[in-house]
């Protein structure tokens, strides 16, 4: 995501800096190491700017340059994402929402979706290579086994949705998951989909009393309570 530069310290350890996020500065014994400590700034740096409301900016390009991995499996429950149900239906798909305003909203651009749980998207034209090149569509993951267990991994996609959330809830809204299913004009890939419209069929509630909100809002859509 981010590059990095690796300098060599005086003490013998690799100083760590990140020309996008000037704020950054870690170090490593060796390159393995700085690359795991340059993650952790850069995830803590980020975090930090989304709650001071603060500009992020878009990565550089990394021109030989080292890119720590900020898609770390932090959590032995991250596997169950990986664990994909090759028996579920094609059109349905596993999805990140965000609840705010009392909306559910889709998490980058905050789209709310309409009380029939169903969305359209915009801009939804042209060939199929110039669709995946951009950002339009709904998107939504493949299915993984007991989605209401899998936990939502901080990936490219959803990193900053997913920190802004953590950091401050009341002006980001709550992260939740849900299952989806797509129909119209749909491009399907290795990981999910990409499609004209969709349709929120179940949610998991990330709190009780968000839960039965979504219930009176949305009442078409199933939602799951922790037991």
């Amino acid at each position: 995501m981010y590059p990095v530069v690796l300098e060599p310290d005086d003490n013998g350890t690799l100083l760590v800096t990140c020309p996008d996020l000037p704020e950054v500065t870690t170090w490593g014994e060796d390159a393995d190491d700085a690359l795991r400590h340059a993650a952790d700034a850069i995830e803590e740096a980020l975090a930090a700017r989304i709650a001071h409301r603060e500009e992020i900016p878009e990565p550089s390009p990394s021109h030989g340059r080292p890119v720590p991995n900020l898609q770390r499996d932090k959590q032995p429950a991250h596997k169950v994402y990986a664990e994909m149900d090759q028996d579920a239906p094609r059109n349905l798909g596993w999805r990140l929402f965000v609840w705010k305003n009392r909306m559910l909203c889709s998490p980058l651009r905050y789209t709310p979706w309409p009380e029939d749980g169903i969305l359209r998207a915009e801009n939804w034209s042209g060939d199929n290579e110039a669709l995946l090149r951009g950002h339009a569509g709904i998107h939504a993951r493949r299915m993984p086994r007991d989605w209401r267990r899998a936990e939502w991994r901080a990936d490219n996609e959803l990193f900053y949705a997913g920190y802004a959330a953590a950091a401050a809830p009341n002006f980001y809204g709550i992260p939740t998951v849900g299952i989806a299913e797509c129909w119209g004009r749909v491009l399907y890939g290795t990981e999910g989909w990409r499609a004209e419209y969709a349709r929120i069929l179940a949610v998991r509630a990330p709190t009780p009393e968000i839960g039965l909100a979504i219930e009176r809002v949305y009442p078409s859509i199933k939602v799951h309570f922790d037991e």
